[in-house]
């Protein structure tokens, strides 16, 4: 009985999240993107919860693309595009060290 009120408080927990995310973040408050955020964040848990070191992995890399979403559309007030990633992935480690050098920010 205490498992499944743990997984009721986390599913609740995962839903406050969700709606957030898209109200405030995203601004919109409909259902579609509310139950793919919920699907994504449970997914993810899931993923952190399992004892596979490989599972466990991918489910770090999509909270981290997550955040950095998150992350990006609070500081730019848009979404990550093909051309943003494609930028970054084009930048070279002397470009790198120049961009976070100019912000004062010390590597």
């Amino acid at each position: 009985m205490k498992q499944r009120q743990h997984s009721l408080i986390i599913i609740i927990s995962l839903m406050i999240v969700s709606y957030t995310v898209n109200k405030v973040i995203f601004g919109r408050d409909s259902s579609i993107p509310f139950l793919s955020t919920l699907s994504f964040l449970l997914i993810s848990f899931y993923l952190l919860k399992c004892k596979n070191l490989t599972l466990r992995t991918i489910g770090c890399i999509l909270i981290f693309l997550l955040s950095s979403e998150i992350s990006y559309f609070i500081i730019f007030h848009e979404q990550i595009s093909f051309d943003v990633i494609s930028s970054v992935v084009e930048t070279n480690l002397i470009e790198a060290k120049g961009m976070f050098l100019s912000d004062g920010i010390k590597i």
